[in-house]
C-alpha cells in the first residue's frame, strides 16, 4: 500500500485530528464517526499493540478511510530517560510491526506524552520519520 500523499495547498480552515496509543477498541467507532463527516485522522500507533489480535484489520481499515498511521513507540516510555540504542529499539521495533500489519510505511513518529528532548531528535533523526508538528 502506498505512503499517502497530503495536501499543502488547503485553501480552507481545517482541523487536524490525531488520536494516540492504537489501536484500540475505540479505533472502529471513531473511524466510523469520521466516515460520517467525510473526515480523516492520524493514529499515533503503539507497537506492542500492532501484533495484537484484529490489529492488522483496524490499522488497514485507518488506511483505506483515508487516514493515516504514525508511530507512537513500542512500549509507550517517556524517551528522554532512555539511552540512546533504547530510543532507536523502541522506533524500529514498532516500525516495523506497524508497517508489517498496515502495509504501508510511516512517515510520522509522536512522543509518549510529548515528552522529546534534541537528544532524542538527533537519535530519532536518521530513522527516517518526523515528528509530528502537533504541540
Amino acid at each position: 500500500m502506498p505512503v499517502l500523499e497530503h495536501r499543502h495547498d488547503i485553501g480552507e480552515d481545517v482541523v487536524a485530528l490525531t488520536f494516540d496509543d492504537g489501536p484500540s477498541p475505540w479505533t472502529g467507532p471513531i473511524l466510523d464517526l469520521l466516515a460520517t463527516h467525510e473526515g480523516h485522522a492520524t493514529f499515533f500507533a503503539l507497537g506492542c499493540l500492532a501484533a495484537a489480535d484484529g490489529a492488522e484489520q483496524t490499522l488497514r481499515r485507518v488506511l483505506e478511510t483515508g487516514s493515516e498511521i504514525g508511530n507512537h513507540t513500542f512500549s509507550h516510555p517517556s524517551l528522554p530517560k532512555l539511552d540512546d540504542d533504547s530510543i532507536r529499539d523502541e522506533l524500529e521495533r514498532a516500525g516495523s510491526l506497524i508497517e508489517e500489519a498496515s502495509g504501508t510505511t510511516l512517515r510520522y513518529w509522536r512522543p509518549p506524552f510529548f515528552h522529546v528532548d534534541e537528544r532524542v531528535r538527533q537519535v530519532v533523526s536518521p530513522l527516517g520519520c518526523r515528528k509530528s508538528a502537533a504541540r
